[in-house]
């Protein structure tokens, strides 16, 4: 499998607008999501198995994050004061490429993705978990995210009858699944250029929307239109066609 450089993942990812998005829920969070080369594994992502004390998601795997506080600036500030907060990350130490459209989580937070790179340097360095909010560190290839393959399970769910699905990867003993999954694979469709191998929504004729369409105005669940989703589908598929040229 060709290396993918940490240029031309930068230059995938900053092709897109950079912005700070309409949040999906009053209640806001963001995550960091840090890309770096890993010697055996490529272009691979950094992630957090949780502690079994926390107040929310036990023992589950998630990208270092959490909600904002009043002193955070925005959600970049969110991201970044996580990372330090459970992994020792220097602020300095991520590079910032861009922002995805915020995610509903079932707590009905409006989750933001940021993105950013970890040049080889700063990654070299073993992070330092807080361990009364981190269990374990490890790291995943990013082509996991869109390749599938055996690892790769989903579940078509209903959240108030509207169906989506929940992806799930299993990784060196743990399981990647749920919000984070689905972050991952918006990720990696854009950083690597290529649409996953693997269905990504529930079919229509189970009435599936893109997870990213749930927002919550503080009263009852609402769907959103697929705009943004629709663009950004557009990108990768415009990504796909100009790389595939350049190989014939």
């Amino acid at each position: 499998m060709a290396q993918v450089s940490l240029a031309a993942v930068a230059s995938r990812l900053k092709a897109r607008e950079s912005c700070q998005h309409e949040p999906v829920s009053v209640k806001h969070a963001a995550v960091l999501v840090p890309l770096f080369i890993d010697p055996l594994d490529g272009l691979s992502v950094l992630l957090t198995k949780r502690s079994s004390t926390v107040g929310s998601h036990q023992g589950e795997v998630c990208l270092p994050g959490g909600k904002r506080d009043p002193s955070d600036a925005d959600d970049v500030a969110t991201a970044l004061r996580e990372a330090w907060e459970e992994l020792g990350t220097p602020l300095d130490a991520v590079q910032v490429i861009t922002l995805l459209p915020p995610v509903l989580s079932k707590h009905f937070l409006s989750v933001t993705p940021v993105v950013g790179i970890v040049p080889p340097a700063r990654a070299a360095h073993a992070p330092c978990p807080s361990p009364s909010e981190v269990e374990a560190v490890f790291h995943a290839p990013l082509s996991l995210f869109v390749d599938g393959g055996a690892s790769h399970t989903y579940q078509d769910i209903t959240w108030e009858q509207h169906a989506y699905r929940i992806h799930s990867f299993d990784h060196a003993g743990f399981k990647i699944w749920g919000l984070t999954a689905g972050i991952l694979i918006q990720v990696a469709q854009l950083a690597l250029g290529r649409a996953p191998a693997f269905m990504e929504h529930a079919p229509p004729e189970l009435g599936g929307i893109m997870y990213g369409c749930f927002r919550y105005d503080g009263h009852r669940l609402q769907v959103r239109g697929n705009a943004e989703n629709s663009h950004h589908n557009q990108e990768v598929q415009e990504q796909d066609v100009a790389e595939s040229n350049s190989r014939n």
